[in-house]
């Protein structure tokens, strides 16, 4: 094992090390594409980004939502999920959309997402009917 001689330790692990607590330090490789300093609209992750809040007072405030590629994904699952070719009844059909959603806006839950939320609806209940 490894202990801090690199000469950078803090606090922390100097108290940690002091009542004999060992570690590793790991020597991982830095994505500098990915790392750095960014402004907040040209800035996603895993599945998020921002945009910039348009409100009288608001200025310099971003809110989360979901990037343009997760939404089109999603809407293929279920695409491919309310396919008449595929051979599941309606009710095995709900069971399918609902699972997908659930985990979806589960992930997504903290991203403005209500009012495509609402459309995404709205489109999935004239698929599913027409379908079915």
């Amino acid at each position: 094992m490894q202990s801090g001689s690199s000469g950078g330790l803090n606090e922390l692990d100097k108290v940690l090390e002091k009542r004999g607590h060992r570690y590793k330090v790991l020597l991982l490789p830095i994505n500098r594409e990915k790392s750095g300093i960014r402004k907040s609209v040209n800035f996603t992750t895993l599945g998020f980004g921002f945009v910039p809040i348009y409100k009288k007072g608001e200025k310099g405030k971003y809110q989360l939502i979901v990037k343009k590629s997760k939404w089109q994904e999603l809407k293929a699952k279920l695409k491919r999920i309310t396919k008449k070719t595929i051979p599941a009844s309606f009710d095995e059909r709900i069971t399918d959309i609902n699972s997908l959603l659930f985990g979806w806006v589960n992930y997504f839950k903290i991203a403005s997402i209500e009012q495509k939320l609402k459309k995404l609806d709205e489109w999935l209940r004239i698929v599913t009917l027409r379908k079915s």
